[in-house]
């Protein structure tokens, strides 16, 4: 999804989106719910630790944090971030 976006030409900001309603939902992901969209190229910090999207391992998260997520990431047009709000670029 993360090459997708990028690819697409697109100006756009990622949103991590949490699968919530039952106990196997860590409490660090559950956090992310009501986080802001970000920029692309910005990391998420999740559980004090930094990730680029769910699953993402490369900037050192441990185990803890992605072995069976089922979160994913959302995309949202960076002018419907900016005209409604939603975060200031």
């Amino acid at each position: 999804a993360m090459a997708s976006a990028k690819g697409s030409g697109l100006v756009l900001y990622k949103k991590w989106i949490c699968r919530t309603g039952d106990s196997r939902s860590r409490e660090a992901h559950i956090g992310m719910v009501d986080s802001a969209p970000i920029p692309m190229d910005q990391v998420f910090i999740v559980g004090d630790e930094k990730m680029m999207q769910p699953g993402d391992r490369s900037l050192g998260a441990k185990a803890h944090n992605i072995c069976n997520c089922r979160c994913t990431v959302g995309f949202i047009l960076a002018n419907e971030v900016v005209q409604h709000g939603i975060v200031n670029p």
